[in-house]
């Protein structure tokens, strides 16, 4: 086999080996935060929309975000700390930022 095929063959397998391991991170990442929303829907009565950023295998940031009326008898620190412990539940390491939003529905 030439040598430039050789190569190109060697690199496929290794791109092929590392995203492997990045599938299966992304995938327990996304079951983890599924966990979490439905963790706080069955707290909350609603179920939020829950985004995630991971850089280099480490869980950087979990952002949070309900629509604003069912949450709107809780305090800010209230419902951070349920989501606080709905994602320390859910995920096996704590993200380095955890952002909690709300949002109003845009109305017709």
């Amino acid at each position: 086999m030439p040598r430039g095929r050789t190569h190109l063959l060697a690199m496929a397998i290794a791109f092929s080996l590392c995203g492997c391991g990045l599938a299966q991170d992304m995938a327990t990442t996304q079951k983890s935060a599924e966990a979490a929303a439905a963790e706080l829907q069955k707290e909350l009565g609603t179920k939020p929309m829950i985004g995630w950023n991971v850089t280099n295998g480490a869980l950087k940031k979990v952002n949070v975000v309900f629509p604003a009326e069912p949450v709107a008898n809780l305090t800010v620190g209230e419902l951070h700390d349920r989501v606080r412990r709905a994602v320390a539940h859910s995920f096996s390491k704590p993200p380095e930022q955890l952002a909690v939003t709300t949002y109003l529905a845009a109305r017709s």
